[in-house]
Parts: structure tokens; C-alpha cells; sequence
């Protein structure tokens, strides 16, 4: 029985992971130029991710946490994936040990680094950390792998507050040497005793005076009394962790604490190679010494033999950064001429745009930290050091360099592929390198190099190496202790290599310097309050020079503020850190400004205002043009008193700080068990009711128990307030003695349930619920559920809802009766109408992946036994975006701006107009044909903002009463959301509202001529009793002012872009948008109870109609849209129209647009004077949409009978005179309201002409 209970558990556990373990994982990439990536499953043999471009940004949909080591992710260099770029497979299971982010660096020679989470070791290999399998843990025979662990002892792990060195842990006064930790940059581990009683340790630097004891870091040797005290965490595990601090005391861990991670004991060290010709006439004055040559004659030809070959350069670094040949010179040495210019670029070619190519070029060169704590960089016969392998058979660092472009189309001329080397392989000999660092000089500071040929090195500009000549390996060496350099300063180093000769080129220095290339990054202190940290990030921008080049020459540097990310790390705060991601206030005192480039750290503000427990903290700051430009702030908080969590029921009832699962579970009923699947909630508040509001960091001890939200979501954080807060548990996995912690950011104790125990269920569980949306009119109407499981027999399915908005406390749907077959693994659910809501939403309009949540209920029998069984899991989006919002505004220089406001964040990279369809009517004509914008901008992860060039009148450019949409997802370019959903083919056109562009214009000069055409409809203006006569054109021939002028005879304003019809449409169809946008509202009616109660825009409204509330009061507690405000306000929208506005017809809306066309007016009032400001006559008239001016035969209106508006000057002055040969000047004051809102308000003036001509008072019957 036992083995069939089993057998089960362990069927139902199979096909249960799939499902309740799907889940997005983020990968932050940096690298430069275009990479692409395949998944591999090394399980199945088979590849999951066929060949993708890798974002910035990228997500992966993983089946299982537990499933991680089953997949593989493999980076190319090429578009087919057929050239590695990282030679080997990276483990998901690496990538993601603790949480579903991970942020990698690529570099372009493949190598890859952490700045955050774990570095592993390879696909399928153990990192190798001490305990084995898991930090903190240790096991096994040889926990700290090369650390040798015997009887008694105890592995101790120590991160440096120092980067030059390793460190010494002394242990009853006796040091050990520690060497690095592989994969865990900035830590080192050594295998220490255990004394009998009071195990206490200190640290050295092993090159250098900086101690750590217990009061952190020290110049003073710490005493038996300021050790480290490392017996109760020693108790617990056998490995400990020490993290050493710049400020404050050093962090004691059982377990490796996730995220602190340092300087790599790898590092990259760029240097300036300069290729010269070797040639392979042999040695001599006739051979390769031919002048001709220039400085290559140097090279190849021998005549500088020794061992070494002494006095070849002056004891002091020449003026330009390299050395000078000394005065005077050794005779012995012949061949070496041009030894001033060897290491300075010489030009060989121009290439198509100008620019001059030289024989200079950059490379890497990496120094590795051994096991004494000395950095080595070896590139030699006998061995390669660490980050150097792929130099094999000597220093041949320019063995590609047979291009001098990037294309590669320009040959290197002196280039050149000579036998040789330990490896007996062709090589480009002939060459010089230049390396430029600084280092800090700290007292016992050593360098000693071993290689051939010329080798010089000059610290602080002075000689201190010299290994001149052709030689065979030789060794040189420097006690830094004599040159007389002061401890703590910075100093200026440099090596000078030469390989002049075929048969072999080896290097191998090896120092405790700790070598420096510039950094980018510089933090400045604007003020001097010592009381504050006060910074302004930098960096250096550097223009049109070779990377390498940090000679003064060579620099051409620029400083400009730097932008940056702020991630904090210490006290209570998550391993992994918690960035300040907003400008403002964080934790009661650090303020980051909106630019993101300076912060200000106020200790006694945090301390006042409990913003961080006591304890030492760090701020990280990353340049987010370069996350390997970091720099480390520390700071202290002081004691203070600090507030207790404790879990409470829903009621408030305090249940304690620790509590038992198997006394009290979390459902609150030992009777009744915890299915896996299921959330349940979980209370938490401070026991002091003088505790600030504040944030708490619930996590669990088995990857299995997730703190999630109501949706299942999975978070880090929960936000107190009032000093209280909730939260859900879940397990995606059966679950014995699990254990649930929440621990302060400021907060003094971590509130602990223990053992927590999770069955499975015996219905099927979900394993993928997708929701869609079939007509495309961006709101959800069917759901498609796979379950782990047949549907039928012992589990009849009978009822789902769900949860698919952002609404906050959102609410579960109605229940759904689900469609599906006995037997099917497969079940729907399908809307009544168009949509399950009557509200639009497609995913998170943030750039987040949004996941909603479903819910069915099964009827369960057994044996005749029925049963209500739930489950529960994510509802995946599969509705695209689509386009909710377009305004058209106009800019100064005559540019149009389109903004477009989508359903969700969209995640196209390269941002196109091609993504979007447009209606647009210019002239009488449709075409979706538009002008290409000339630049685009994503104001927002849903916002985009078009600019269209000004062009010709002939030139389709979107305006009010055009449409748009997003281009389905069979065009040629396409929207995608941020779940790489398209949009519907049948996705909605959306009216383009906004500015509409009334460009008032006037004719030149006007003749009255009684022998033109026009003189008929002239005179019937000109007898007009009123100085203005309105008039519509319908004519589509007329275009302009001018046109307008000779069709009436008469000077005027023509008004060619008004369109008041628009104006009302445009108007309706914004506060259309804004109610079909409104997302029910959930408001809590009963903080005693917690009660809430759910509010649509219908029922708003209604209370506002009711005298309830205010439209005010409305949109402070619903969060009302200001357009839904302003309609109210202006008697646009009620609760008698408002369900139309919602979800009325076609017809609905047009009733509505006919209603407002009423009350639609243009007031205008025209002033005419003489040149020299004379007063003329003047006019002042409404015209509304139904004034007869927009009848034909008496019927219609402006919606009708629209047309171009020309308001004509009868040209008669006040007395009735009519006016003469001259100039006037028009002045027109002009109103549009749509409704009682004004929509357009502007006064503009304008210079007429008018010629009398023949024409007389006489003959027009004046």
C-alpha cells in the first residue's frame, strides 16, 4: 500500500512540475553589436530555441525551476548560429540559482561575466564552492575544493574590503594563506583548526597593513578581544562566510550571502599593439635592414644581441609617453635606428571616408591572481595563464591583424606569416607592445618579468626594468619598497615590449601590483558637510581614438555627467540588493536625482526616520552606458530601537513572531490540508504601534514555497502600511517542513513559520491557460486551459474564473461553465458577447510581462465520495496590442507630432512607422500611403511619439479625422507585445483626434473687376449690409486663399483647415476612448472588515448625477481620466449618455456627436483699418453647426454639409463708402467651442490689397 502511495505521489509530482513551475525568466545582456541565441535540452538531445537575436532585455518561458538544468544556452556571432561566440553552453540552472533574473556582460572574444547573481563553472559542472552543492553547506571529502579540509577543521570564506591582494586569516595568532574562490569574485577561502573554545579569527592583507577584526577595518592589528567571533555560525555550517567591509563591521553568514560579488581575479588589461614588417630575407645590412624599410628595418635583421642589451634607453619616459634611445648608445647594438618611433602609430593607408589607418591597434591581455596573491599574465612556452588561452604557442597577439579596417578589405602591409614559436606555426612576428596602467603603491609591493625581446619598465616615468636587446628569455626585477614612493599614492606604470625576431616571443610578469586602466567612472563631492555623502557621477567620454590609448595624446577625453543604476546592498536589504530605480526618496534619507547621475546619502535622516536597520551598507554605482564601470559607497547607520514582525490572522490577532504549521497552518485549520496549487494568504504587521511604514522581504528555505501576490505572481517585496501588510503563499511542488521567513528592511527579529506542508491534489492541475481575443478588439473573449490530466469520470470540470486586469484588489471574473470533452486533457471558456469586459486591456502597459489568473473548481469522486476540489494557475496573454489613443498637435517649425498611446508596452527596438496602418484624407483623396516619419520616440513602454517632416500640400501627413491602427501581423513590419504577441488582423482603427490645424490665410492684392466671372457673386457680397459674409466652399477645386478670392470676387479669411464637424467628432471621440479605457474600480467601503466593493464608470457617473459626490471627488477616489472630468464639466457626458459612450453602437455615438453639434460654435469678430491704423468697419458673428450657412435647400448642418469657410470683406467702410485703391489690415479674433469647452482661441492679423479697377459705387448700387 505504502508503494502505490508512492508510486502515485511520485505520478502526480511528474505531471504536476510542468505545470505549477512555468514561469518568465529575465536575462539583462550586455554586450555590443548583434548576438544571437539557441536553447539546448541536454536531456532530450535536442534544441527547444531554434536561432533568435538576443535582446537586451530577454525573456525565457521555462517550464519548471527544478527543469533549469535541463537547458542550455549557447551564444553566436552570426544571424544562422553557426560560429560559437561563448565556446561552451551556459546551464539556466547557473544563470538562475536563486531568483528568475539574471544580468550577464558579453564580451567580443567571448568571454562573459556576472554583475549580478552566480558565475558558474560550465554546462553540468558543480561551481565547485566549498560544501559542494550548496553554499554554506559543506559535504564531501574536499569541501573547498584545491583547500584541503581535514579532521576538525572549518572552511572560511573572506570577501576583501581590498582589491590589490589576497588576504592571511589568522587563527590563535597563526595565519593562513587564502587563496581565490573560483567563480566567486572578491572572495577567498583557506581550511583553518577549529580551537577547542572561542573560535576567533582576524585577516590580513597579504601586501599591505589593513587588518579586519571584529570592528571592521583596521591598520592596527586586532587583539584576542576584537577577533571575530565565528562559534555560533560555525555551529550551523562548515563553511563560514566573512564578508570584510570599507566601513563598519564585517557581515557574518552560515551561507554564501547572494549577490556580494567583487573584482574578478581575472582581469583584462587593454594594450597597444603596433605591427611592424619582420620580412624573411634574413639578417644583415642587405637584408631585411634595407632603409627602405623605415622603422621595420629594425625588425627581423638582427644586430642587437645580448643578454640583455643594457643602456639602449633613457632612465626617464620621453615627453610623448614612450621611451627615448639613451645618449649615448650602445655600441654592440646595430639594426635599431628608429627605436624613438617604435612604439608610435605610423599611417599606411586612407580609407574611403578619410580616415588615416595606421599600424596600431588594441588587445587584451589578462592578468590572474595565483594562489600566493600575485597577479600573473603569461603568455609564454612553458605556460598560459588564466583568460590568456587563447594564445597558444607564444605571444602572438596580432596573428589576425591582416586588415587594418573593420571591413577587412584593406590589407595590412606588414603583415606577415613566418614559421616559429613553441608551437612551430606560422605567426605574425614583428610587433611592439605598449601597456599604460596606475596602480596604488603600497609598502612590500614587488614586479618581476621574464621574457624576450626588449622588455623596458618605467614606474612613476623612471626605468626600473631593463631587458634591451635580442635576446633569448632573460629576468628582470623591482622591489618597489626602493624607489621611494609614498604609501597611497597613485602612480603611472608602463612596459615597453619589442618582438624583433623569428623563433619564439615569450612574456610572463608577475607582481602584487594591482594594476589599473582608467576608469570611466569618477564620483564627485559637490559640498563639504560631513555629515552627508554627497556625490555627482561623471565619466570620462573618450572621441575617436583607439580604446587602449591612455597616453595624453591619445586621450581626447570629455567628462559629461553620468547616468547611472543605484543598487543597495547590506543590513537586512535582500543578498541580491534592492535598486532605486525612481528619483526621490528612499529608505527615509537616500535621494537620487531625476537625471539618475548624483545621490545624497543623509545617515542621521535614515536613523531618524527608520529607514535601514543598524548595521553597514553599500551603495553600488553602475554607469548604464558601461555596467563594468562601478563604484562602491559605504556607509554606517547607527543603533537605534527597531520594531518586531509578527503574524496575525485576518482579523489582527497577533499570532507571534514564530510559528508552527503543524500547530497552526496557514489556512488557519489543522483539519483541512494545504493543497499544492493553492495561495493562501498571509497577514504581517510590526508589534509597536510607534513603527513606521516601511517594506519587508518575505522568502522561504525551498525553492518550492513562493511568496507570490493575489495573482501568483512571485515578489520580493511587501510594502506596510500603517505598519501592516499581506501577502500569498503558494507551493508549485509537493512539500514536507518548509519554512516561510519575513525579514525588515528596518526591523529587528525575522518572523518565522515552520514547518509548512503542501499535498498534491488528486485532480489534474493546469499546465498552461492561455486568453485570447478572437475579433481583435482588444478585449479578451476565450480561454484555452491544457490541464496535467484527463477532464471527466472522477474529475468533472465545472467552473472557471479568472482574473486578467491591472486593476489593484482586482476581482475574480463571473464563473464560466467550461467546455471540453471526457477524456480531453483540453478545456475552453468562451464570452458571451465580445468580450469578457467591457474595458480594454491587452498586457501591463510598463514593460512588464503581465500574467492574470485562473481558477476552476472540480467535483471529485471516489468510491461514491464526492468532493470539491479547486486549482488554480497563471493565464498567459496571448491578446495583442492595439492602438487605444492618436493626438495630432502641430509644432513651431511647422512639423506635425503624432502621439499614439497603445493597449501595452510594445518591444520593438527598431521603431518604424511601417508597424502602423493609416486612413488618411488630404484634398478628397484616401490614401494609406503616409509620409515616413522622420523620427519617432517611446515617451513610454506604451507611448510613442511620430514626427512627420513638413512638406508639400500633395504630402499624406495624419491630421484630425485620419485613423490608424497597428499593421496586422502578416505585414512586413509588426508590433509586438512583451509575450512576442502581434497584432489581430482585424485589430480596431482608431480616429485621430487632437489640435485641429486651422490655418487662417488671406489673398494677396484683390481687383474688382466688373468684367470677371466672379464679379457677380463680388457684388452680391459688397451690397451686404454686414462688414463679413460667411461663406462655404464646397467646391473640392479650391484649396487656397487665392482660389477663394477669384471664385467670390471679393478680399477675405479663408479658413481652409477648419472643420467643425471634425472639432465634434474629435471631441466625442476622446471622451470615447477615456470611458472605454476606464478599468472597473475596486474600493475598500470597510476598513474594519476589509470589504470593497467594485465601481464602473455607469455607476460613477450615476453618484455624480445623484449629487452623491462631486465630478472632484470623483476623480480623486476613482482616479478619473481629466478628459472624463472635463466632458462632465461641459455637459458632454452624463449618466444618461455615458453606457453609449461605453458600449453603445455606431449609431449611439453618432446620436451623441449630433447632440453636441447643437451647442458647436465659431464666434468670430473681424476688424478692418487703413495702412496707417485708421479704424475702417468692423463685424462680429457666431456661426453654429446648424446655422444656415451649412443648409442645402434649407436642410442639414455642418455634420452634413461641411465645407471650407471664407469670410468675405464686403470692402465698405462703416459709413457704407466703399473702399479704396490701398492697403488695410485685416484683424480676425476667432472662438471655437464644442460644447462649453473652448477648443480654439486666436487672434491673428493679415495685410490686404484691393485695386478698385473700373468698378464704381454706381454700378453696384451703392
Amino acid at each position: 500500500m505504502r508503494c502505490n502511495l508512492f508510486k502515485r505521489a511520485t505520478q502526480l509530482l511528474a505531471l504536476l512540475v510542468p505545470v505549477t513551475f512555468a514561469a518568465t525568466y529575465t536575462l539583462t545582456a550586455t554586450h555590443e553589436g548583434e548576438l544571437y541565441y539557441a536553447i539546448y535540452n541536454n536531456v532530450e538531445d535536442s534544441w527547444v530555441k531554434e536561432c533568435s537575436s538576443l535582446q537586451r532585455d530577454q525573456r525565457f518561458n521555462i517550464d519548471s525551476r527544478r527543469t533549469l538544468p535541463n537547458y542550455d544556452l549557447y551564444v553566436f556571432s552570426d544571424v544562422d548560429c553557426q560560429t560559437l561566440l561563448v565556446p561552451e553552453g551556459i546551464s539556466f540552472s547557473d544563470l538562475y540559482p536563486t531568483s528568475q533574473q539574471a544580468r550577464i556582460t558579453i564580451s567580443n572574444d567571448g568571454t562573459w561575466s556576472f554583475t549580478s547573481g552566480r558565475t558558474p563553472t560550465g554546462p553540468g559542472v558543480n561551481p565547485g564552492i566549498p560544501g559542494g552543492d550548496n553554499p554554506g553547506n559543506p559535504g564531501g571529502d574536499n569541501p573547498g575544493g584545491d583547500v584541503t579540509v581535514g579532521e576538525g577543521m572549518k572552511v572560511v570564506a573572506f570577501f576583501t574590503p581590498w582589491t590589490n591582494t589576497n588576504a592571511q586569516v589568522y587563527v590563535d595568532g597563526a595565519p593562513t594563506a587564502m587563496i581565490p574562490l573560483d567563480n566567486y569574485c572578491g572572495w577567498f577561502i583557506a581550511a583553518v583548526k577549529v580551537p577547542a573554545e572561542n573560535f576567533g579569527v582576524y585577516f590580513k592583507q597579504t601586501i599591505g597593513g589593513n587588518f579586519v577584526g571584529a570592528n571592521g577595518l583596521t591598520a592596527t592589528e586586532p587583539t584576542i578581544a576584537t577577533e571575530i567571533k565565528l562559534d555560533s555560525v560555525a555551529a550551523l555550517s562548515d563553511t563560514v562566510w566573512v564578508k570584510g567591509n570599507q566601513e563598519g563591521e564585517p557581515g557574518v553568514y552560515a551561507e554564501h550571502p547572494a549577490g556580494i560579488l567583487g573584482d574578478c581575479p581575472v582581469k583584462k588589461l587593454p594594450v597597444m599593439m603596433f605591427d611592424w614588417l619582420h620580412g624573411s630575407k634574413g639578417d644583415g645590412v642587405r637584408g631585411n635592414g634595407n632603409p627602405e624599410y623605415g622603422i621595420s628595418a629594425d625588425f627581423g635583421s638582427g644586430g642587437c644581441s645580448g643578454s640583455p642589451m643594457l643602456g639602449m634607453v633613457d632612465t626617464q619616459l620621453g615627453p610623448n609617453g614612450v621611451p627615448v634611445p639613451a645618449t649615448p648608445f650602445p655600441e654592440k647594438c646595430t639594426i635599431t635606428d628608429h627605436l624613438a618611433y617604435w612604439f608610435v602609430p605610423e599611417s599606411l593607408a586612407v580609407d574611403a571616408q578619410g580616415n588615416k589607418l595606421t599600424n596600431m591597434t588594441c588587445r587584451d591581455l589578462y592578468i590572474s591572481m595565483d594562489k600566493e596573491g600575485f597577479w600573473l599574465a603569461e603568455i609564454s612556452k612553458d605556460a598560459i595563464s588564466k583568460g590568456n588561452e587563447a594564445n597558444r604557442g607564444g605571444m602572438f597577439l596580432l596573428d589576425d591583424f591582416q586588415y587594418l579596417d573593420e571591413a577587412g578589405t584593406i590589407p595590412n602591409p606588414y603583415f606577415d606569416q613566418l614559421t616559429g614559436g613553441s608551437d612551430n606555426k606560422r605567426h605574425n612576428f614583428g610587433f611592439t607592445m605598449k601597456v599604460h596602467a596606475t596602480f596604488e603603491y603600497i609598502p612590500g609591493q614587488y614586479f618581476d618579468f621574464l621574457g624576450d625581446d626588449d622588455v623596458w619598465v618605467f614606474i612613476n616615468n623612471k626605468l626600473v626594468v631593463d631587458i634591451g636587446g635580442q635576446h633569448a628569455q632573460v629576468r628582470g626585477a623591482v622591489d618597489l619598497d626602493t624607489l621611494g614612493l609614498t604609501p597611497g599614492e597613485t602612480y603611472p606604470f608602463h612596459i615597453f615590449y619589442a618582438e624583433r625576431h623569428t623563433s619564439s616571443s615569450n612574456f610572463r610578469m608577475h607582481t602584487s601590483i594591482d594594476l589599473k586602466t582608467e576608469a570611466s567612472i569618477m564620483l564627485k563631492n559637490p559640498t563639504n558637510d560631513p555629515s552627508v555623502i554627497d556625490r555627482e557621477v561623471w565619466q570620462k567620454i573618450r572621441k575617436n581614438k583607439l580604446a587602449c590609448d591612455f597616453t595624453e595624446g591619445g586621450k581626447e577625453l570629455t567628462l559629461e555627467r553620468g547616468s547611472s543604476i543605484f543598487t543597495l546592498f547590506g543590513g537586512n536589504l535582500p543578498s541580491n540588493g534592492v535598486e532605486l530605480d525612481t528619483a526621490g526618496m528612499w529608505f527615509g534619507g537616500i535621494t537620487v536625482n531625476k537625471e539618475f547621475d548624483s545621490f545624497r546619502i543623509d545617515k542621521e535622516s535614515i536613523k531618524d526616520n527608520r529607514g535601514l536597520a543598524p548595521g553597514t551598507y553599500y551603495l553600488r554605482v553602475t554607469l548604464r552606458s558601461d555596467n563594468t564601470q562601478y563604484k562602491d559607497v559605504y556607509f554606517v547607520v547607527g543603533a537605534y530601537a527597531l520594531p518586531n514582525i509578527v503574524y496575525t490572522d485576518s482579523t489582527g490577532k497577533v499570532l507571534g513572531s514564530t510559528v508552527r504549521s503543524d500547530s497552526l497552518p496557514l489556512n488557519m485549520n489543522k483539519n483541512v490540508v494545504m493543497w499544492v496549487g493553492q495561495s493562501y494568504k498571509v497577514y504581517v504587521q510590526y508589534a509597536e504601534d510607534w513603527a513606521n511604514d516601511n517594506i519587508v522581504y518575505p522568502t522561504t528555505n525551498d525553492a518550492a514555497l513562493i511568496p507570490c501576490d493575489s495573482l501568483g505572481n512571485p515578489i520580493t517585496e511587501v510594502k506596510l502600511v500603517n505598519g501592516k501588510g499581506s501577502f500569498y503563499v503558494k507551493a508549485v511542488g509537493e512539500l514536507w517542513g518548509g519554512a516561510l521567513y519575513v525579514k525588515g528592511q528596518a526591523s529587528g527579529n525575522t518572523a518565522i513559520w515552520n514547518s509548512i506542508n503542501f499535498q498534491l491534489p488528486p485532480v489534474p492541475q493546469i499546465e498552461l491557460a492561455q486568453i485570447f481575443d478572437r475579433d481583435g478588439d482588444g478585449r479578451g473573449d476565450s480561454i484555452w486551459m491544457k490541464f496535467d490530466g484527463t477532464l471527466g469520470g472522477k474529475n468533472a470540470l465545472d467552473s472557471v474564473k479568472f482574473i486578467f486586469n491591472s486593476a489593484k484588489n482586482a476581482r475574480f471574473s463571473n464563473a464560466y461553465k467550461a467546455i471540453y470533452r471526457d477524456g480531453s486533457n483540453e478545456a475552453s471558456i468562451v464570452a458571451n458577447g465580445s468580450g469578457f469586459n467591457s474595458a480594454i486591456f491587452t498586457g501591463d502597459s510598463t514593460g512588464k510581462v503581465y500574467t492574470g489568473l485562473v481558477k476552476v473548481w472540480y467535483t471529485y469522486t471516489d468510491n461514491g465520495k464526492r468532493s470539491v476540489f479547486p486549482a488554480d494557475g497563471a493565464l498567459q496573454d496571448q491578446i495583442g496590442p492595439i492602438v487605444t489613443k492618436a493626438e495630432v498637435s502641430y509644432m513651431k517649425d511647422g512639423n506635425t507630432q503624432l502621439e499614439l498611446s497603445f493597449s501595452e508596452a510594445i518591444q520593438n527596438k527598431e521603431k518604424t512607422s511601417d508597424i502602423f496602418n493609416f486612413h488618411i484624407w488630404n484634398n478628397g483623396i484616401m490614401s494609406t500611403a503616409v509620409k515616413s516619419a522622420s523620427d519617432i520616440s517611446a515617451t513610454a513602454p506604451n507611448q510613442w511619439t511620430l514626427i512627420f517632416p513638413k512638406g508639400n500640400d500633395n504630402d499624406f501627413i495624419p491630421a484630425v479625422g485620419d485613423s490608424v491602427r497597428f499593421a496586422p501581423t502578416m505585414s512586413a513590419a509588426f508590433a509586438l507585445d512583451m509575450m512576442n504577441v502581434g497584432p489581430h488582423a482585424n485589430n480596431p482603427w482608431v480616429r485621430i483626434t487632437g489640435e485641429q490645424k486651422v490655418n487662417v490665410t488671406s489673398p494677396g492684392v484683390v481687383k474688382v473687376d466688373p468684367g470677371s466671372a466672379s464679379y457677380d457673386s463680388a457684388k452680391t457680397i459688397i451690397t451686404s449690409e454686414s462688414a463679413t459674409v460667411p461663406k462655404v466652399i464646397q467646391d473640392p477645386s479650391i484649396l487656397n486663399a487665392e482660389q477663394a478670392a477669384a471664385a467670390y470676387g471679393t478680399q477675405g479669411h479663408f479658413l481652409g483647415d477648419l472643420n467643425m464637424a471634425e472639432l465634434v467628432e474629435n471631441e466625442i471621440e476622446g471622451i470615447k476612448n477615456a470611458v472605454q479605457n476606464f478599468e472597473d474600480k475596486v474600493i475598500v467601503v470597510d476598513q474594519a472588515t476589509g470589504a470593497t466593493q467594485s465601481y464602473s464608470i455607469e455607476q460613477i457617473i450615476a453618484a455624480v448625477d445623484a449629487g452623491q459626490m462631486s465630478i472632484d471627488d470623483a476623480k480623486k477616489k476613482f482616479d478619473l481620466d481629466p478628459v472624463i472630468v472635463d466632458a462632465y464639466k461641459n455637459h458632454m457626458i452624463d449618466s444618461k449618455n455615458v453606457s453609449k459612450y461605453n458600449s453603445g453602437s455606431e449609431r449611439d455615438i453618432q446620436e451623441i456627436v449630433e447632440a453636441v453639434a447643437q451647442s458647436t460654435e465659431l464666434r468670430y469678430e473681424a476688424t478692418y483699418y487703413s495702412s496707417l491704423g485708421e479704424f475702417v468697419n468692423s463685424y462680429s458673428n457666431v456661426i453654429t453647426c446648424n446655422d444656415d450657412v451649412f443648409k442645402n435647400h434649407g436642410q442639414g448642418t455642418c455634420l452634413e454639409n461641411n465645407g471650407k469657410l471664407f469670410l468675405a470683406w464686403n470692402m465698405r467702410a462703416k459709413n457704407g463708402r466703399l473702399v479704396s485703391t490701398g492697403v488695410y489690415i485685416a484683424r480676425l479674433a476667432y472662438r471655437i467651442k464644442v460644447g462649453s469647452k473652448t477648443v480654439v482661441d486666436r487672434t491673428q492679423d493679415f495685410l490686404w490689397g484691393v485695386r478698385r479697377g473700373k468698378a464704381n459705387a454706381l454700378d453696384l448700387g451703392l
